[in-house]
């Protein structure tokens, strides 16, 4: 008796208007989250045609958030009489993708697009030179092969011994580094060093790009040897010509050449 009374109850309710979902509430934890409008849209939740909180299946909504590039954990919950909460992980991005525009890459290697949904970043663009699928079929796949497996590497190495407040990598680019001539393999970092420097008698905090070439064989001993120069190059960007370029100073590019074991070639040649 119970039974039938519990599925009567319930096919009452799955008419009346009081239980129509109008508001989806959003937890996760974190500062960035997607608007309201946009989670409808991935949940087929619309005011025109309102959906009854009973017929609503979680699980279901739950692939629907999954098959978003941006969400990497969803679950859902209902809430009586007409509320949808939804708890989500959205990716965080640590680099762009140069090889495509509006292209973001998290810590497990999944693409995603950046823009509109975050704020804006400064963050290192990583180039693979392999990529030739078309831009929004890639959001949503993980970055596989040895060229992605390198770049992660020298992500990490030169996040954890390149990069602090005054440092920044701007660009790892492992497009040439398994080129089949060997001349032509290269790995290149670019980085920006950012010093204080006196321009017209005042004390102007100045940008100083450096390209860094490295080979994919020794690139751990190359990243060795340029942290070992550095003291010398910052002391050398102390004299070298500056550009200005919208109140921002800049000074001549330097390359440093670290590709054969043991030897550094520096151009603009440095004294």
């Amino acid at each position: 008796m119970c039974i039938f009374y519990y599925l009567h109850l319930r096919d009452q309710r799955t008419r009346d208007p009081q239980y129509e979902i109008s508001a989806i509430l959003q937890t996760g934890g974190q500062k960035e989250t997607l608007k309201t409008v946009f989670l409808a849209e991935l949940l087929d939740l619309s005011v025109d045609k309102p959906t009854n909180l009973y017929r609503f299946n979680t699980q279901e909504a739950q692939q629907k958030l999954l098959k978003c590039p941006l969400i990497a954990k969803a679950k859902l919950k209902k809430i009586k009489p007409s509320t949808i909460l939804v708890n989500y992980t959205l990716r965080q991005p640590i680099a762009f993708l140069g090889d495509y525009t509006n292209t973001a890459i998290d810590k497990k290697g999944f693409l995603f697009p950046f823009k509109p949904f975050f704020t804006p970043k400064k963050l290192p663009e990583i180039y693979l030179g392999y990529l030739k699928e078309p831009q929004q079929e890639i959001w949503g796949s993980h970055l596989s092969g040895e060229a992605s497996e390198l770049a992660f590497t020298l992500f990490q190495l030169t996040s954890r011994h390149c990069s602090s407040e005054s440092t920044y990598i701007r660009k790892i680019d492992v497009s040439k580094a398994f080129a089949p001539s060997y001349g032509q393999r290269q790995i290149i970092l670019i980085i920006e060093e950012l010093l204080e420097r006196q321009v017209e008698g005042r004390v102007l905090l100045c940008t100083f790009p450096q390209i860094v070439r490295l080979s994919a064989e020794h690139f751990r001993q190359g990243i060795a040897n340029y942290l070992a120069l550095r003291p010398f190059l910052k002391k050398q960007a102390l004299s070298l010509p500056l550009t200005e370029d919208v109140n921002l100073f800049k000074g001549q590019e330097v390359i440093i050449d670290l590709r054969i074991p043991h030897l550094a070639y520096i151009q603009p040649g440095i004294s």
